[in-house]
């Protein structure tokens, strides 16, 4: 992201594709969005995500966007509520509980624990 005068927003973004055994695992995305203010930017939204490949192995997601803090879990292990209310993440705590829940792999991934919650 650079600091150009003249824009209002910003977007960032990075996508990893994480390889596996000779095929691709998991893909981690990092978003946010940001405004101009008077001191500089400021954030506005973000999404922060875990997809396991192929489609549909899993999901796990911290979203913040219209003022709303949440959650995403999808786990291959059949029909659930998959919105869940959440709190503000810093981006690498985001990193952090991501990375946690692919060393888990998809087969881990459990959203009762959310039901729960």
């Amino acid at each position: 992201m650079t600091d150009d005068r003249h824009a209002r927003d910003r977007y960032f973004r990075l996508r990893v594709a994480v390889p596996g055994y000779g095929i691709h695992h998991a893909t981690l995305d990092f978003e946010e969005w940001y405004d101009r203010v008077r001191a500089g930017w400021r954030m506005t939204d973000y999404q922060y995500e875990l997809r396991f490949e192929p489609a549909g192995s899993g999901r796990w997601a911290e979203h913040w966007h219209d003022d709303d803090f949440h959650r995403h879990c999808e786990s291959a292990a059949g029909p659930h509520p998959d919105h869940y209310s959440s709190r503000p993440i810093q981006l690498f705590d985001a990193r952090a509980e991501l990375l946690r829940r692919y060393a888990l792999g998809p087969n881990a991934l459990r959203c009762a624990e959310l039901e729960e919650g």
